[in-house]
């Protein structure tokens, strides 16, 4: 083995071993901020109604603080570290000086209690000799210096709490879909249910109960097993507006957008009557005090831009929650009256009964009470990940549907037998109030911390989902400093108009004489060819300004990028567009930089260092040199071409290989999605024409520039919160609204329409077309079963516009939601979103090793013949519905021909090639694809979108599809 293997290049020694202390502190760096990037996304994991623009800001502003050598936007606690250590492992070098360095710089930024951080330890080798050796050269002192003598209480409740949250996120997954759909449909919602039947009575009103509650077990499922089908929430931002628009186009979309925002709007209403009144009732205090202390509350939140909602802390809120309901009930059964039970008095029943009104708001509050279906996506990505057959997904969220059904037929029973009907009927707020009259002041204690506990975190919920929201439609902020790697990440940009579409993919292509050269590709519109386009920017660098993007510019596109520093790996830029921004790929490694150094093992550094010296290597060379077999010497190249480092280059039968600088396989786009963007089918509609008045553009330049500053868009976002507010003010000076009143209202409108009419049509277009098996059929979802459900919930909502409700204004809305159902339904089914497709997927797994391929038509398997071409000339011959693929990296060129049935042949066909990563992250392959055999070279390519997607119509009773795999 050769002495110093980077001699020749520069020391490694002096590079791990001279300056520990340096390169520690930037393995720190690198440390805490790929700490808090993964923090930052478990605290989303419960928010609602957050976009992927409101997802990818967060990452911007991470990014942005690593090009900035910057504290993250949220620097990580030692207990975060000690839970992600796996994550950020990786990054430390296993040299023992920079881990002793390391370890020091840890000890001294952080309180490292020694049994409370074996993470941390096993991540920096901290029981190793070699490693206490070095501390003891280094710094005079043991390697035990590092850790805490004594920690504090406040310190040992934080690790008691990280040691709650490690074992409650590892729940299996039947456990954590049961638990999260549990907590997120059952809350303090329930508060308000005995005084909604308080007017049609107990036992009616526990066979309504059961009723709706089993229709929404049905519901439930059939959106779990929509969700199941479909690779955007396996593998994408788990974002359940990303999935209905995917199968039910942006109709569904915006459909999905307005009722989740009304959801929100009227969901603070009730949230601002239900916490004031309680604890007006507590505490004597007038309900307006109360309204304006959760405002503020609210507003504090909003500036802080986040409520922390994990997993973990979720369950917790939502398990105390459940409890409160469960001692409240023990406390009403404990004064129960029989004779309250007994009461029964419905419409049309024995020639009287009450006011056919009141069913009204008995099937509304229970509509919103059953709402849990936006936890089945929060907790999707999740158990899909532990489970992908969805088995565990389908099973837990059908079980809690189910126990919610008995929690609120208990609590129901409890309430109204302990409390007359008409003290019930009586109530504008919720029946905590009337309960503690009979039940004891204890009521109010248990029933104030169970509704700020729900309905004060819901009301926060909201406002941070509208607030994010608006953010959404607002133009960009200032210019923001990035780091790209060359090659190794980009810039994804579209337009924010609803009818331009414009996108464009920005790329560091490297150093050009001196100067940092970037390439900018926008895919062909209407009219126009796809256009790629490089540049070099010594400065500031326009592209939109000048041929050939100058009509983008024209049309309104705006990019600016100011190259602050520029290296052959990376370059560090002031970007300013008002396009929508995206990072793609890994940003803190670049390539064969610093970071790839110390990723790599002592022995795939010396062979690293080796092959950089030189044009390339082969396999015989590499074995000479490391003095190592053939074999092994395979397989560490392989390693190193598996992590970018190095890329393969065959000339004739032999496999070369030389080093791949600043290219990182962890983006999103591979070779493939170049080509489409040059090919792709898309087109633009043109761009709205800019307002002639001059005064008019001044004011709209004006309204830009205020909205596009940090407080104009702060006011904007805060705006739907204020309007509430004002309407919660309203109500309590002149308390003319009840809380059952608007739960019934957000029941009727709206959740009749999220909770019965989308999850039809979700489960509707995710069978017919999703691209991943399901769980069986066990779900029933036979058409006579969705007819019904749709109707159902259609009928229901009509109903109450004909009958059960006799103010004009909530009858108009009701018939406008049907209406709203009627079309919408009929425009998804005529733009083919009930279609029947077909899949056939290529995957590779990298942490198992494994290719596979799968034919799906209309979600279930069909069978194909498989043609498998390989480098040195084999040719394997198959035919299934799947299959194992050996020999994956010699694999070139794969063949399906799939046979359909002619009596129901799909209309479309979807290839979708790509690889699952170690963190089960889906990246498309650096692959092409052909329609036909593939013999003519650029014959018959298809257009393939940024997650390795190709859809092409299928025509015939066969269609034959190749994927060219890039040697």
């Amino acid at each position: 083995m050769p002495g110093d293997a980077f001699d020749e290049l520069f020391d490694r020694d002096r590079l791990l071993g001279g300056l520990p202390a340096k390169r520690a502190g930037t393995v720190l760096f690198l440390i805490e901020s790929r700490t808090a990037r993964l923090v930052a996304r478990s605290r989303q994991a419960m928010q609602r109604l957050v976009g992927r623009e409101a997802a990818q800001r967060r990452e911007l502003a991470y990014v942005e603080a690593f090009a900035l050598g910057r504290e993250p936007p949220r620097r990580p606690t030692v207990q975060d570290l000690e839970r992600h250590a796996e994550e950020w492992a990786p990054l430390v070098a296993r040299n023992p000086r920079v881990q002793a360095a390391l370890a020091r710089r840890m000890g001294e930024r952080y309180r490292l209690a020694r049994r409370e951080v074996p993470g941390i330890r096993a991540a920096l080798g901290l029981d190793d000799p070699q490693v206490a050796a070095a501390h003891l050269a280094l710094y005079d002192q043991p390697l035990d210096s590092v850790y805490a003598t004594r920690t504090t209480p406040r310190e040992r409740l934080r690790w008691a709490s990280a040691r709650t949250a490690t074992r409650v996120e590892g729940l299996s997954p039947f456990w954590t879909a049961y638990a999260l759909t549990l907590t997120e449909t059952v809350g303090s919602t329930i508060v308000a249910l005995p005084i909604a039947v308080a007017a049609v009575g107990p036992l009616p009103a526990v066979g309504i109960l059961v009723v709706l509650g089993l229709v929404n077990v049905l519901t439930v499922a059939l959106m779990a097993d929509a969700l199941t089908r479909t690779r955007t929430m396996r593998f994408g931002d788990a974002y359940v507006g990303r999935v209905v628009t995917d199968l039910l186009g942006r109709t569904g979309a915006v459909v999905l957008t307005v009722g989740l925002v009304a959801i929100c709007l009227l969901g603070m209403e009730a949230d601002y009557i239900g916490v004031s009144s309680t604890l007006t009732s507590a505490f004597g205090v007038h309900e307006l005090v109360w309204v304006v202390l959760m405002f503020a509350v609210e507003l504090w939140y909003l500036r802080r831009g986040s409520i922390d909602a994990t997993v973990t802390s979720a369950l917790v809120v939502g398990a105390i929650n459940i409890l409160l309901i469960l001692v409240l009930s023990g406390l009403a059964f404990a004064h129960l009256d029989p004779g309250n039970l007994s009461h029964v008095e419905l419409p049309f029943v024995d020639g009287g009964g009450s006011d056919v009104t009141s069913l009204g708001l008995v099937f509304g509050v229970t509509f919103t009470a059953y709402f849990g279906h936006l936890s089945v996506s929060n907790c999707a990505r999740v158990v899909l990940a532990r489970d992908a057959s969805g088995g565990s997904l389908l099973r837990g969220v059908v079980a809690a549907q189910l126990t919610a059904i008995v929690l609120y037929v208990v609590f129901v029973l409890a309430v109204t037998g302990a409390v007359s009907p008409g003290a019930l009927a009586d109530e504008a707020g919720t029946a905590l109030a009337p309960l503690s009259d009979e039940a004891g002041t204890a009521v109010l204690a248990l029933g104030g911390i169970l509704v700020v506990l729900g309905m004060g975190m819901a009301s926060i919920h909201s406002g941070l989902a509208l607030f994010y929201l608006v953010q959404e439609r607002l133009p960009a902020r200032g210019p923001r400093v990035l780091i790209l790697p060359r090659r190794g990440a980009r810039i994804l940009l579209e337009s924010r108009g609803r009818g331009d579409r414009t996108r464009a993919v920005l790329t560091y292509v490297g150093l050009d004489r001196g100067s940092a050269r970037f390439r900018i590709d926008v895919p062909p519109g209407r009219g126009t060819p796809g256009r790629g386009v490089e540049g070099t920017a010594s400065g500031r660098w326009e592209p939109f300004a000048r041929a050939p993007l100058e009509d983008l510019g024209a049309a309104g596109a705006e990019l600016a990028l100011t190259v602050l520093s520029a290296t052959e790996h990376e370059a560090r830029i002031e970007l300013t567009s008002g396009m929508r921004l995206a990072y793609e790929g890994e940003w803190d490694t670049a390539g064969v930089g610093l970071t790839g150094v110390l990723e790599s093992s002592e022995d795939e550094a010396t062979t690293l260092a080796w092959i950089m010296r030189r044009p390339d290597a082969g396999i015989d060379e590499v074995a000479a040199h490391a003095e190592i077999d053939a074999a092994a010497a395979e397989a560490r190249l392989d390693g190193l071409v598996g992590r970018g480092l190095l890329a393969e280059r065959p000339r004739g039968n032999e496999r070369r290989f030389a080093a791949r600088a600043g290219w990182r396989r962890g983006g999103r786009l591979s070779p493939a999605v170049w080509d489409a963007l040059k090919d792709g089918e898309e087109e633009p509609a043109p761009a709205s024409p800019r307002l002639a008045d001059g005064r008019a553009g001044a004011a709209g330049a004006w309204l830009r520039r205020v909205l596009s500053s940090d407080r104009g868009r702060v006011a904007a976002g805060v705006a739907p919160v204020v309007v509430v507010f004002a309407g919660a003010v309203w109500q309590s000076l002149a308390g003319e609204v009840s809380l059952a009143g608007v739960l019934s209202v957000l029941g009727v409108i709206v959740v009749a329409l999220l909770a019965g009419v989308f999850p039809v049509l979700l489960n509707a277009a995710a069978r017919n077309g999703g691209e991943l098996l399901g769980w069986g059929y066990r779900v029933p979802a036979q058409r006579w079963v969705l007819v019904l459900v749709y109707v159902f919930s259609v009928g229901a909502v009509a109903l109450h516009g004909a009958v059960l409700w006799d103010d004009l204004p909530r009858r108009v809305a009701a018939f406008a939601v049907v209406v709203l159902a009627l079309v919408m339904t009929a425009s998804m089914r005529r733009r083919g979103a009930f279609a029947r497709r077909a899949t056939i997927e290529l995957r590779h797994d990298e942490d198992r090793g494994i290719a596979s391929f799968r034919v799906l038509d209309a979600g279930r398997p069909a069978s194909a013949g498989v043609v498998l071409d390989y480098a040195d000339g084999r040719r394997v011959d198959a035919r299934g519905t799947e299959g194992e693929i050996a020999d994956f990296a010699g694999l070139r060129r794969a063949t399906f021909t799939p046979a359909w049935n002619p009596d129901r042949r799909p209309a479309q066909l979807r290839v979708w090639a790509h690889r699952v990563t170690d963190e089960d992250e889906s990246e498309p392959l650096a692959a092409r694809l052909q329609r036909g055999d593939g013999a003519a070279p650029g014959a018959g390519r298809v257009a393939v979108d940024e997650d390795g997607v190709a859809t092409v119509p299928v025509d015939g009773d066969g269609d034959v599809v190749t994927v060219v795999l890039a040697g």
